[in-house]
């Protein structure tokens, strides 16, 4: 598993499509007589990430995942952000951009690409929201809360080779059950 947002799973078959983290630093500029500027450093800005999902209706239910994704957002409250077995802090989602790629006859959606931009979260936690344990010996399996269910995409019916994965997209979503 490539990684999770709270309770909800990615899966990666190649690396995400998006991935981009940035932290800011502001500086005050001080006129100074008879000399040059001098900058004076302020703060550090939170991180912002930018994480591009390609959802297919091959590997999960594209409505249901962005309806979890657009669930989460509207609770604002702050998640686990974990890449491997790495927790990168809490988080919230700021913007969530959904564009769907493709749709069958009758209006089902097959497959959505969605674009999530998460701020990180500063300060004291919520009770409510979720804590993160991770467990590098399960092979990466994250679980997120107390009693929560780990977050694995399923395994793959055979090994892949070379090839296989030439026309897929390079990441999916799964939600935990």
């Amino acid at each position: 598993m490539f990684g999770a947002f709270g309770g909800i799973g990615f899966t990666v078959l190649g690396g995400p499509d998006k991935l981009s983290f940035e932290d800011e630093s502001h500086y005050a500029k001080i006129d100074v007589i008879k000399g040059p500027p001098v900058l004076q450093w302020i703060f550090d800005d939170l991180t912002r990430i930018e994480l591009g999902i390609y959802l297919h209706q091959m590997w999960c239910d594209p409505t249901s995942a962005i309806a979890d994704l657009q669930q989460q957002r509207t609770l604002h409250q702050p998640a686990p952000m974990v890449i491997g077995v790495e927790n990168k802090g809490n988080y919230v989602i700021t913007n969530l951009r959904q564009r769907d790629v493709w749709r069958a006859d009758d209006g089902t959606l097959i497959a959505a690409r969605c674009e999530l931009s998460l701020l990180q979260w500063a300060g004291t936690l919520p009770a409510s929201a979720p804590t993160v344990q991770t467990n590098a010996n399960a092979l990466g399996t994250t679980t997120a809360g107390p009693g929560a269910t780990p977050l694995q995409a399923p395994a793959p019916a055979s090994a892949p080779v070379a090839g296989d994965f030439a026309d897929a997209p390079l990441s999916t979503a799964t939600r935990s059950a």
